[in-house]
């Protein structure tokens, strides 16, 4: 028995479109992209040794600000491990 969802995607699929590249079997990308040899690889701490104040979601959403007006000296080593695990996408 078909849903009503299943009936309408078949029905307003675009009938004239090629098989994508999943359908094919194609392997998707690499999750990273290739670096050179003599690269410098930096081992970063672990993101939970950052310490963050304990605020409520609802205070720090009403002390969100957009800012443009950049500060001189560069983050911690430890405070980018946290944001780039932050910021992540596959998790």
């Amino acid at each position: 028995m078909n849903s009503i969802g299943n009936d309408f995607i078949s029905k307003t699929k675009y009938q004239f479109l090629n098989l994508s590249d999943q359908m094919k079997g194609v392997s998707p990308p690499s999750l990273q992209l290739p670096y050179p040899d003599n690269m410098e690889i930096i081992s970063l701490p672990n993101f939970n040794d950052v310490s963050l104040s304990q605020k409520s979601v609802t205070s720090v959403i009403n002390l969100r600000k957009s800012i443009r007006s950049y500060q001189q000296s560069a983050i911690s080593l430890s405070e980018l491990s946290y944001l780039l695990w932050c910021i992540q996408g596959v998790k």
